[in-house]
């Protein structure tokens, strides 16, 4: 596995199951200007709770943000998410610092 996806699924497996299911639901209520990010974030979270019970199979890397407004969309997912969680949420803020740096290739974005 890419060291990069390592992180990022490290991430989401130091989060709790409420902490999962809770970001399941944020991504059901924020606006869906990045849906197949916002899918992906759920269908990870739903893997990690799955591998706690078992049941594994290979995550999915996230969509590749190639279309014109998709940085934009992305970046306001990416910020609105963790602001859902207010400033307790460490793991949270973590996970989703270790998504900017997978999408961005760790700020050295092509």
């Amino acid at each position: 596995m890419e060291p990069d996806l390592q992180a990022t699924l490290s991430a989401f497996a130091d989060l709790t199951d409420s902490e999962l299911n809770a970001l399941i639901d944020a991504t059901k209520n924020v606006p869906p200007i990045a849906p197949e990010l916002l899918a992906w974030i759920a269908a990870t979270c739903d893997w990690e709770l799955n591998r706690r019970r078992g049941v594994v199979y290979q995550p999915q890397r996230p969509p590749a943000v190639s279309r014109p407004g998709e940085d934009r969309a992305t970046i306001y997912t990416l910020i609105v998410i963790p602001m859902m969680f207010g400033e307790r949420a460490r793991g949270v803020r973590a996970l989703f610092n270790a998504l900017v740096d997978l999408l961005t290739d760790g700020g050295h974005r092509q």
